[in-house]
């Protein structure tokens, strides 16, 4: 029998930090329960100084609050328009960690994937994006700014 992949109910109405001028997206805490595997916690679309800048920029945080070991290698998120950031082969997630996914190129650690690509994915004002397991099922979905309206 294949892994039991938990989904989200409801589309995730993302709540904005920082009043909305920040570009970061918080999904609010009274959702987090509902998720059951690991989640997007968080959208930072239009980061300070170039969101494609090494090492930072624009990214999404992932989160993982079971008590067993989250292995998430090809996994991906995907945006309504269809672009990809991939999680990684082998990439891994204790319980109560964060995992950043970022646009940008930078050096691969336990806390940050980076995808090196040239131009910007996550959008600045709104979008809804879908984490995906290796087998391409929907895990978690996540409206952020005008698309959670």
């Amino acid at each position: 029998m294949g892994r039991r992949t938990v989904v989200a109910a409801a589309m995730v109405a993302a709540a904005c930090s920082g009043g909305g001028a920040s570009g970061t997206f918080d999904l609010p805490d009274a959702d987090t329960a509902r998720t059951g595997s690991a989640y997007i916690a968080r959208v930072v679309a239009d980061a300070e100084g170039d969101d494609l800048a090494e090492g930072a920029g624009e990214h999404v945080v992932l989160r993982h609050d079971l008590d067993i070991r989250n292995d998430l290698g090809g996994w991906w998120l995907e945006d309504a328009q269809g672009n990809r950031l991939n999680v990684g082969i082998g990439t891994q997630i204790d319980p109560g960690a964060e995992l950043r996914v970022h646009t940008a190129c930078g050096e691969n650690s336990d806390e940050a994937v980076f995808n090196c690509l040239d131009t910007e994915v996550l959008d600045d004002d709104g979008d809804v994006l879908v984490l995906r397991d290796a087998a391409g099922a929907e895990v978690h979905r996540f409206a952020y700014g005008d698309a959670a309206e």
